[in-house]
């Protein structure tokens, strides 16, 4: 089965490929470069939906995917939310702004969730198929680590002790909110059972 991708972040194409290739799921992943989107929705799913929407007119022939994720601090009244990719304070963006906010309230760790929606167009059918995907874990003011993107720094998942930052890639996108995600679609496609090791 081939599925591809409608994203521009090379970060989470590479991530799902890694998933993909770790848990010996019976899929090939593609890349799709689709034209920019207005990700102005008030819903992961509302965003994910806007992507695949885009990628499915390129590929009609095709399953087309996509995803939005993002990161919710209850602390913060659930910010930075839908808006994490675009998430700016006082002239900082990303990881950067949210240590700034973390910092100004006095706020050393939290609890926190990392969540992923996919939203997936089959050429056999005008419905969409949707799935959701959640990690748990602490979030801290302090960034560690050198390797993933976006807020892995911060992220410590529960049962964990290394930020997504610091584990490798590999295992990350094992126990991924977007793993997490593409098992459960995957499962509604007849793919694979849901449920992670």
């Amino acid at each position: 089965m081939r599925l591809w991708v409608a994203t521009g972040n090379s970060n989470k194409y590479g991530e799902l490929r890694d998933t993909v290739a770790m848990l010996g799921l019976p899929v090939e992943v593609l890349p799709l470069e689709t034209v920019a989107v207005d990700e102005s929705g008030v819903s992961y799913y509302q965003n994910a939906f806007k992507k695949a929407v885009s990628g499915a007119r390129l590929r009609r022939e095709s399953i087309v995917i996509a995803d939005d994720s993002g990161l919710e601090i209850p602390a913060l009244g659930g910010l930075p939310g839908v808006h994490s990719a675009r998430f700016s304070w006082k002239g900082s963006t990303g990881c950067r702004a949210l240590q700034a906010v973390l910092s100004e309230r006095g706020i050393v760790t939290a609890p926190a969730r990392f969540i992923c929606c996919i939203v997936g167009f089959l050429p056999t059918s005008p419905l969409c198929i949707s799935a959701v995907g959640t990690v748990s874990g602490t979030i801290h003011a302090e960034a560690r680590g050198p390797g993933g993107f976006g807020y892995d720094p911060l992220f410590v998942p529960d049962d964990e002790s290394e930020t997504f930052a610091e584990m490798p890639g590999k295992h990350k996108a094992v126990i991924s909110h977007r793993a997490k995600a593409f098992v459960a679609f995957m499962g509604m496609l007849g793919g694979v059972t849901p449920g992670m090791p």
